[in-house]
């Protein structure tokens, strides 16, 4: 199947099971306005292009996440600022991202 965008090599974080599911190399496949597809990068691919295919190597991305209160935007950046392996720097990327 071919998507419109590819987003790989992603930390995805979802909400897949009883907890978080965590893809330390996943991807993202969307189609108009769908996703698609998610989980690990090599996965995905063996079932989908796109027309566009962005590299998101150190970014995270949270598919189907709506953040409808600034304020658990803003528990979620102080969270990852607290978390030594993350830093200010993708904290707030990760942050800027949720409100893009």
């Amino acid at each position: 199947m071919t998507g419109d965008y590819l987003f790989e090599h992603a930390l995805v974080i979802t909400m897949e099971g009883t907890g978080l599911g965590i893809i330390a190399d996943g991807a993202v496949c969307v189609k108009e306005d769908k996703i698609v597809a998610v989980g690990e990068t090599a996965e995905v691919k063996k079932s989908y292009t796109a027309h566009r295919v962005i590299s998101a190597h150190n970014k995270v991305i949270m598919p189907g996440l709506i953040d409808a209160i600034c304020i658990v935007g803003l528990v979620f950046f102080a969270v990852l600022l607290k978390t030594p392996t993350i830093g200010w720097k993708k904290a707030l990327a990760v942050y800027a991202i949720s409100h893009w």
